[in-house]
């Protein structure tokens, strides 16, 4: 593990999170999470506003006991391997639901 690694930022925001939000639950944290995205909505070239949104998510992660790093890994391989549609009327972009069988 790296010093710059996402695992050993999870682990130092783990732990101070720990210690400075003792009472902080996942739904505390998600309601937390939906503000901090809302400010960035506001301010979409912040990158202090994108950087909260990462700590929370990964305070929440800590606390769930996600290995966050890994997690990501596993999500962008199975996200590279997906068909995508176009564009929706906002610019998203979402995945082509596969047929279940």
């Amino acid at each position: 593990m790296s010093k710059n690694s996402l695992a050993s930022l999870q682990q130092e925001i783990g732990e101070w999170s720990k210690e400075t939000f003792p009472t902080a639950t996942p739904s505390s944290l998600l309601h937390h999470l939906v503000d901090e995205v809302i400010e960035l909505c506001e301010n979409p070239g912040s990158p202090e506003e994108m950087a909260d949104v990462l700590i929370i998510l990964i305070h929440l992660a800590s606390l769930q006991g996600i290995d966050l790093e890994l997690a990501t890994q596993k999500k962008f391989r199975v996200n590279q391997k997906r068909k995508w549609n176009k564009p929706d009327s906002r610019g998203v972009i979402k995945h082509i639901k596969e047929k279940k069988e």
